[in-house]
């Protein structure tokens, strides 16, 4: 009798682990919306002066980095767009990714005897922060690589569907 509850209690533990895990992947399983920042990321924009502002966009462990650079651009149109200008010049930025490890596991234990099991995995979580200087006026055509014409970009850089 002694090792049939034994066997249920570790049936029953496993069945508790795998239900944890299953939430925990089922929460963190999706790569950040472009929304304002939260707990799953996100993008966010701080004015400087009255012609600049500083963007910050960062992602989750689901989230490609290319998508940071892309919320990053978008979320510096619609902030220069926002503030009566037209384009924007992208005056330096910086790498604000993070990694880091999740681990995951259980024990049991049972008289003398002792079980567990554990997962570690690590996670890179990409980030972006530019500093943009914003202008009126089209881009010139000889304007260089950092500048930008906001409408364009929100043309072309269009949130994805929620």
């Amino acid at each position: 009798m002694l090792d049939k509850l034994s066997y249920g209690g570790v049936m029953m533990m496993g069945k508790c682990t795998f239900a944890a895990l299953a939430a925990g992947l089922a929460l963190a399983g999706c790569a950040t919306p472009y929304q304002d920042m939260g707990f799953m990321g996100g993008v966010r924009a701080t004015q400087i002066s009255a012609d600049e502002a500083q963007i910050t966009a960062r992602g989750n462990g689901y989230t490609d980095p290319d998508t940071i650079q892309r919320y990053v651009l978008r979320k510096a149109a619609e902030t220069t767009v926002a503030a009566g200008f037209d384009t924007f010049a992208v005056m330096n930025d910086a790498d604000r990714s993070r990694s880091g490890e999740i681990s995951t596991g259980s024990a049991t234990a049972y008289g003398n005897s002792a079980y567990a099991v554990g997962y570690s995995t690590r996670i890179f979580k990409p980030g972006e922060t530019v500093l943009i200087k914003m202008m009126h006026g089209p881009k010139p055509a000889d304007a260089p690589g950092n500048v930008f014409d906001a409408h364009d970009l929100l043309k072309y850089l269009t949130p994805p569907a929620k």
